[in-house]
């Protein structure tokens, strides 16, 4: 799968016609398979919706280069929602893992989703086959299993899959005084009852729905996606709780502010050292994450030496 800096490489000018002239214009000198995904997106919302589109006139279809990128992204990540596909390495690791785990995932992508579906459905008996129960009645149900009050969902239930930054099977209407603003939509098998894709009419405003991405930077985020804040708030005392901490892949952007907040906060709140793990291929990454935390943590390099140190 690319990073985010590697996620330009296959980008075709001729298939995605307004984006290209938007990325031709907006990152002059710069060659297009060189561009970083974050920030690609993080220029496109602050034009759209941030402060830029108050008092700057659009010189493109920006609407039209927004959806080619999320067309883009879906094509890149080869969206294919069945449950036959999946990960081993993330089904080894899972399988290592006890119900009361909580993964949390900054990507939009559907494998480690896949991964928790195929191997829940294949082993019945592991009881982490309540992780995507519980992501659909958090985010897009309103009907809490545990008991009349929402909150009773957090403090009874151990064990969550918490997406961070949205989910290429999530959508939800952007109409900000529509019922269905407040819900996501999930697709199935991941929750939900029936496909929901871009453009898409909302059953009750009629506005066309849109995917649930969140760019790493300091905005809005939680005004446009009100929902996302009960995921941010599990994290957060999941974080704060754990015992052990490890970090697969992660490369902290420094504008993902939230997310420093939301790291920071949860390890210094902390009644205890938790121990820190990180798997990934780059040192560099396991120097920020111990600076950013205050800890001496153990490097695995990349993500198939990590699964071959784990049992079978």
């Amino acid at each position: 799968m690319p990073t985010m800096a590697e996620f330009f490489e296959a980008f075709r000018v001729e298939e995605y016609p307004e984006l290209a002239k938007f990325l031709e214009n907006r990152f002059p000198g710069r060659e297009i398979s060189s561009l970083n995904l974050e920030e690609v997106i993080t220029h496109l919302e602050l034009s759209l919706e941030g402060f830029g589109a108050k008092w700057k006139r659009m010189e493109f279809d920006l609407y039209q280069a927004h959806y080619n990128c999320m067309e883009y992204i879906e094509k890149r990540l080869n969206y294919i929602p069945k449950p036959e596909m999946h990960s081993e390495i993330h089904r080894k690791i899972i399988s290592q893992c006890s119900p009361n785990d909580t993964f949390i995932t900054l990507n939009y992508d559907l494998i480690l989703d896949l991964s928790l579906y195929g191997y829940i459905n294949k082993k019945m008996d592991f009881d982490g086959q309540k992780y995507l129960t519980k992501l659909d009645h958090i985010v897009g149900s309103p009907i809490h299993l545990a008991g009349s009050s929402p909150s009773k969902l957090i403090g009874e239930w151990k064990g969550f899959f918490l997406k961070l930054h949205g989910s290429l099977g999530w959508f939800y209407c952007p109409e900000e005084k529509c019922n269905n603003h407040q819900q996501f939509s999930l697709t199935p098998p991941f929750g939900g009852s029936e496909e929901v894709d871009q453009n898409d009419s909302c059953r009750i405003c009629g506005s066309a729905m849109a995917p649930v991405i969140v760019p790493s930077v300091s905005g809005k985020s939680f005004e446009k996606y009100p929902k996302m804040g009960i995921l941010w708030n599990v994290a957060y005392r999941e974080i704060r709780d754990a015992t052990k901490l490890i970090f697969i892949g992660l490369s902290l952007p420094e504008s993902d502010y939230f997310f420093w907040w939301l790291l920071r906060e949860g390890r210094t709140e902390s009644s205890s050292i938790p121990e820190v793990i990180v798997v990934n291929k780059f040192e560099a990454e396991r120097v920020k994450v111990d600076r950013l935390l205050g800890v001496k943590s153990g490097w695995k390099g990349d993500i198939g030496n990590f699964a071959g140190s784990l049992g079978t």
